[in-house]
């Protein structure tokens, strides 16, 4: 994970914000469930399957990003799948 973006909130705010496994959990329910999985190739169905085992290490981590002030690079980076519908040339998209 390289070093990325820094983000500002401006005065102490940054300093009094602390991450619950609520909120994480809240975040997490509000992501479409079958969508494509991220950079990580992880979809949020693995992070809900494997809550129980996944949130404090997902807090943790959130915490230290949130800290630090700096986001990593790669989430600032986005996919995009193409999706063929239908009949049509798909092979070519595969090119």
């Amino acid at each position: 994970m390289g070093c990325g973006q820094k983000f500002n909130l401006g005065g102490n705010e940054r300093q009094a914000k602390l991450f619950t496994v609520t909120e994480l959990a809240e975040a997490l329910q509000a992501l479409p469930k079958k969508s494509c999985p991220g950079e990580d190739g992880l979809p949020p169905d693995f992070y809900i399957n494997n809550w129980d085992f996944l949130k404090e290490h997902l807090c943790e981590a959130f915490q230290e990003i949130w800290d630090s002030g700096t986001m990593p690079e790669e989430w600032s980076e986005g996919l995009i799948y193409l999706i063929p519908k239908g009949e049509g040339p798909s092979e070519e998209i595969q090119k």
